[in-house]
């Protein structure tokens, strides 16, 4: 690490992020982070393969600023940047840093630049309709619409519920909720231009939405048991430590175990729950077919998952360029229409899998020896190796086979 006149910053703060997959998104997750040492140099060591960012930051304050002071938050002033590596000023910008199997990557520096800062301004209002209790704590969220990382926060506390938060210029949206008061809790939504100081903002808490649901066969007049099938509903992203699900009853109604708080969700319906031969063949919020992977609920609605018994299997083996199984490898399958999500397998002691409850439909089939989690689902990275990979096609109620060649772990260092 160093700064703009090329010295090293001991002690500057490096973080690392991989890159994952999450309900069919490209994600960065933050792994560690720690300390340069006093030459400004980092090293991460034991990395599974896979693609990084490295970031770092510099919380020195910088001894020439001319711009503003600190008895005027409004005006700006210089700052070290949080800096990506090659001297990026954003995830978006920044290059990815590819590991591979048993590598060892060096000469990944970042210069940490001052920049002038944007100017930040008070978003000031209250909360009204919290619960009567003397006790009761309100936290306020500010989070950028256009999915920046950071925004602003501030606790409302009785009697008054008012809140300040300090943001720069931007649209956002804003999101209240009773601290540590569990899903059962009231919320308030709304969203806010901020351009100079914002005062008088009323967020007005009420009762979260009311989530009905059932589970039901697209062929009607089939015989098949819909009881027992498992819901989850994960938050995009979550403010509240909260994983609503449901289960459907003899007659396909879904039972929730708690009440589900507003904001982004993609659903999971457990794999091993859904009836044999079905598959989830279209999910509907409020009558309309939303996308699985992400959809909103701000409103009492009712939620309809959709199976078909038309489900077909993948069944087949894995070897080496010998021919002999290979027993550790794992096996994805990567559906081309996109309604389905890609999965993963391990093959058993002989060597063979079976991949169950599919789309009709047609699908890549790739054998690996060793692959990271963070990196299979990456269209980018399987386009090195599509010349591996086996096409298959699979009927309604079809079973084809596939004999696969493994994609050894040395070919990809």
């Amino acid at each position: 690490m160093v700064d703009e006149d090329g010295d090293p910053v001991g002690g500057a703060t490096v973080m690392i992020s991989k890159q994952v997959y999450r309900d069919g998104r490209k994600q960065w997750a933050r792994l560690n982070g720690g300390p340069a040492n006093d030459t400004g140099e980092y090293r991460f060591p034991n990395l599974t393969p896979g693609r990084y960012l490295v970031e770092a930051l510099d919380q020195r304050p910088p001894a020439d600023n001319r711009y503003g002071d600190r008895d005027r938050p409004d005006r700006p002033k210089m700052a070290y940047a949080p800096a990506y590596y090659p001297n990026a000023p954003s995830e978006q910008e920044a290059s990815p840093v590819e590991v591979g199997v048993g590598a060892e990557v060096r000469g990944i520096d970042i210069h940490i630049l001052k920049i002038v800062q944007p100017p930040s301004y008070h978003v000031r209002g209250k909360v009204t309709g919290v619960p009567p209790d003397p006790q009761t704590e309100v936290s306020v969220h500010l989070n950028p619409a256009d999915g920046a990382r950071f925004g602003g926060s501030a606790g409302a506390f009785p009697p008054d519920y008012a809140f300040d938060a300090s943001v720069s210029p931007g649209q956002y949206t804003i999101f209240a909720y009773v601290f540590r008061g569990g899903p059962e809790a009231p919320y308030a939504t709304g969203s806010v231009t901020v351009t100079g100081n914002v005062s008088g903002v009323v967020l007005t808490m009420s009762p979260p939405p009311e989530v009905t649901g059932r589970i039901s066969l697209a062929e009607s007049g089939s015989q098949v048991n819909l009881q027992g099938v498992r819901v989850l509903l994960l938050r995009v992203p979550s403010f509240l430590d909260v994983l609503p699900q449901a289960r459907s009853d003899a007659t396909g109604k879904l039972i929730f175990n708690k009440p589900v708080p507003p904001g982004h969700y993609s659903i999971d319906v457990e794999a091993r729950s859904i009836p044999d031969g079905c598959f989830v063949q279209e999910v509907k919020l409020g009558g309309q077919e939303v996308s699985a992977g992400d959809f909103e609920i701000l409103t009492s609605t009712r939620l309809e998952i959709v199976l078909s018994n038309t489900a077909g299997k993948i069944a087949g083996s894995v070897a080496d360029d010998d021919g002999k199984p290979v027993p550790d490898s794992s096996v994805t399958l990567i559906p081309e229409d996109g309604k389905s999500r890609p999965v993963k397998q391990s093959v058993d002691d002989d060597g063979n899998f079976k991949f169950t409850g599919l789309r009709p439909g047609k699908y890549q089939l790739f054998a690996w020896e060793e692959v990271d989690e963070g990196v299979w689902q990456d269209p980018d990275f399987r386009k090195k190796y599509d010349s591996r990979a086996t096409d298959i096609a699979v009927g309604p109620g079809e079973t084809p086979h596939a004999q696969l060649r493994v994609i050894a772990a040395e070919e990809m260092k």
